[in-house]
């Protein structure tokens, strides 16, 4: 397999949990300072953070998986990457099932991410909605920018505009420098290092292949899941045009038939939704 840091063979046990306990003592080796608040957090994330049903407590929304083989297949599939997501002491793996973005509900979405920079997520990132995350994600791909620019690129009124900068300001992560607006560096704030977006169909293949290209908005690659190990020469031209990968599983004999043509990490505010989802989750410490 191509994904070397999110799909390496393990034999670790998986949980599906999370661990977090604050301290204000300085003395450990292992702390890890938050700011603006005093003290350190310690956070010990399992090998698999697992999404799977909604949580309104940190604003997560997905949908339930109907039953059929459609179903038994995502099912299936997601066994399988349980037991191979391996997990290091520099990073850490989330897998959401049908989460609900801008884009549909893709079935499978794998995150990779930095456990030393989702340990500095600040609990002041908690209110930041997806209007703050949109805002976010236009400084960093617009660079230093006035508000008077961001009204015209955004299209937000003032009170929209303002209330978002102040709550990005308060999370640490933008600042103002005379005029102009900036974000802090992207790979310091966000822990998010790869995202794989799985689209499973088990006869509309091109339906799949359809979502699957909308999904590398916010994936570094995107795939299909089809039920065949020998999918049509048409189908296989298809995903190779547009850069999509293609997975293949069929009574537990799975291989990756095509890979993806993989890009650099989008900055977009779905990418960004899934790291606060997992900081959020971490933080607030409750099962999904």
């Amino acid at each position: 397999m191509r994904h070397k840091g999110a799909f390496q063979a393990s034999k670790s046990a998986i949980a599906c949990g999370v661990w977090l306990r604050e301290r204000a003592a300085r003395g450990s080796e292992t702390g890890v300072k938050r700011r603006p608040q005093a003290g350190r957090f310690y956070i010990k994330m399992d090998d698999l953070i697992y999404f799977r049903t909604p949580n309104s407590k940190i604003s997560y929304l997905s949908r339930t998986l109907k039953d059929g083989p459609e179903k038994d297949l995502v099912e299936e599939f997601i066994s399988i990457q349980k037991q191979k997501l391996s997990s290091s002491s520099r990073h850490g793996y989330t897998l959401f099932i049908e989460p609900k973005l801008d884009v549909g509900f893709p079935d499978v979405v794998i995150v990779r991410f930095s456990r030393s920079v989702m340990a500095k997520w600040s609990p002041s990132r908690m209110p930041l909605d997806l209007t703050s995350l949109k805002i976010l994600s236009h400084l960093f791909y617009a660079g230093p920018i006035s508000i008077d620019k961001l009204k015209t690129d955004l299209g937000f009124v003032d009170p929209v505009l303002g209330q978002r900068l102040n709550s990005l300001q308060e999370a640490k992560l933008i600042y103002r420098k005379g005029d102009l607006y900036r974000a802090y560096s992207f790979r310091e704030t966000f822990a998010v290092r790869e995202v794989i977006a799985i689209e499973a169909k088990m006869s509309d293949i091109f339906g799949a292949i359809c979502q699957a290209s909308k999904n590398k908005w916010f994936a570094t690659s995107s795939y299909i899941l089809t039920p065949s190990l020998r999918p049509t020469p048409r189908v296989a031209s298809r995903c190779g045009d547009l850069g999509i990968g293609i997975y293949g599983l069929k009574r537990l004999d799975f291989t990756e038939i095509l890979r993806p043509r993989p890009h650099e990490l989008p900055k977009s505010y779905v990418t960004l939704l899934l790291n606060e989802w997992i900081g959020r989750k971490i933080f607030d410490g409750s099962g999904v």
